[in-house]
């Protein structure tokens, strides 16, 4: 179950604001998913700076990109995953790759024991809550489906971004960060 949440700079005040600090935005936003948690049954807390772990193991982990609009937090809650694929898929390699961001770290993973409907509900209830915004149902408009497509096509089907190699550049990279800028 992936989520992702937009804080914009203009947001100083209440529980959901604005932060910079990657420390501070992970602290942030995992706060309405673990009282979500909590009120589905769910016992699980931050394992600072970006895990939520439950006694079983690691069900969530969050990334989160800065701007100077705002910032976006987002994460993976792993509920009914195969969890032998989960860990072939995020247990680091062992040779020593250069990587301008940390990648995963080998850690046993869970899955969430919750009913996936009604832990969607909590979460936007407490969201709402928290923001004192009323939330509405929206699907991505024909810009953002525009930005997906370029993303896809210029950035994550480029092994060496995937990867965060800094020197990797190419026509098609730069016109993604126009268009992302643009956005903006």
């Amino acid at each position: 179950l992936n989520w992702s949440l937009f804080i914009s700079k203009d947001v100083d005040h209440g529980p959901l604001r604005y932060e910079s600090s990657p420390h501070m935005i992970f602290r942030t936003a995992s706060r309405p998913l673990l009282s979500s948690l909590a009120a589905c049954g769910v016992t699980a807390w931050l394992d600072p700076p970006n895990r939520i772990l439950t006694k079983e193991g690691k069900i969530s982990g969050m990334a989160a990109y800065v701007s100077r609009r705002g910032f976006l937090c987002h994460g993976t809650l792993l509920v009914g995953a195969d969890l032998e694929r989960v860990k072939a898929l995020t247990t680091p390699s062992p040779e020593a790759l250069e990587r301008r961001y940390t990648r995963s770290r080998d850690v046993k993973t869970a899955n969430a024991e919750l009913d996936v409907d009604s832990f969607i509900h909590t979460f936007i209830s407490t969201l709402a809550d928290e923001s004192r915004l009323v939330m509405e149902k929206a699907s991505p408009d024909e810009r953002e489906h525009g930005l997906m497509r370029e993303l896809l096509a210029t950035r994550y089907q480029d092994e060496a971004w995937n990867l965060g190699d800094p020197f990797a550049s190419s026509d098609r990279v730069s016109g993604a960060t126009a268009l992302i800028k643009e956005m903006r």
